[in-house]
C-alpha cells in the first residue's frame, strides 16, 4: 500500500519540470517555516463562555484564549472574563456593566465568589439577575470539572443558595 502511494507521488513529481519542482519545494519550505514560527505565538488555553442572546434568549457560545495559569488562578481569570461580558453585539452580559469580583477562591471543590453591588443593578442590556447567576454557575461547573459547587455572594450576602 505504501509502495503504491510512493510510486504515485514519484510519478507526479517526475512529471514536473525542474522549475516547477523547485517552486513546490520552496512553497513547502516556506509553509513549514511559517508554521514553526507561528507555534510559539499561541499561548494560553481556549475556553468557551456562554451568554444569553438578546433576540431569542438562547445561549450563544464565545471562545476566548486566556493565559495559562496554575490552579486556581485560571478560575479567577475565567470569572473575570465572564464578568466582562460578551464580545458579540447581540448577546447579554450576565450582570450589569461594572460588576467585578471582590473575592474568588476555591476550597474543597467549592468556588466562592463575591460580586460587587453593581450586580444588583438591572440595566436594559444585562440578563435578569437570577438568570445571570444561573448561567454564571453553569459556565463555571461545565468548564471546570474539579469544581463541584459555586457559592455566589453579592455585596457579601449569599445569593440564590438553592442552586
Amino acid at each position: 500500500m505504501l509502495l503504491k502511494i510512493k510510486e504515485f507521488f514519484c510519478q507526479k513529481y517526475d512529471s514536473f519540470d525542474k522549475v516547477s519542482r523547485s517552486l513546490i519545494i520552496a512553497c513547502g519550505a516556506v509553509f513549514i517555516f511559517s508554521f514553526i514560527c507561528w507555534l510559539p505565538t499561541v499561548k494560553g488555553i481556549r475556553y468557551s463562555l456562554r451568554f444569553q442572546s438578546v433576540d431569542s434568549g438562547k445561549l450563544c457560545v464565545e471562545s476566548r484564549v486566556l493565559p495559562h495559569e496554575k490552579w486556581p488562578g485560571m478560575v479567577r481569570l475565567y470569572v473575570d472574563e465572564l464578568l466582562l461580558g460578551p464580545k458579540m453585539e447581540r448577546s447579554r452580559p450576565l450582570f450589569a456593566p461594572g460588576t467585578r469580583e471582590t473575592m474568588c477562591f476555591v476550597r474543597d471543590g467549592i468556588l466562592y465568589v463575591n460580586l460587587t453591588q453593581d450586580a444588583l443593578l438591572r440595566t436594559g442590556s444585562a440578563s435578569e439577575i437570577k438568570a445571570g447567576a444561573d448561567l454564571f454557575k453553569k459556565n463555571i461547573l461545565d468548564t471546570f470539572g474539579r469544581i463541584k459547587a459555586v457559592r455566589l455572594y453579592i455585596d457579601n450576602k449569599a445569593a440564590y443558595e438553592e442552586l
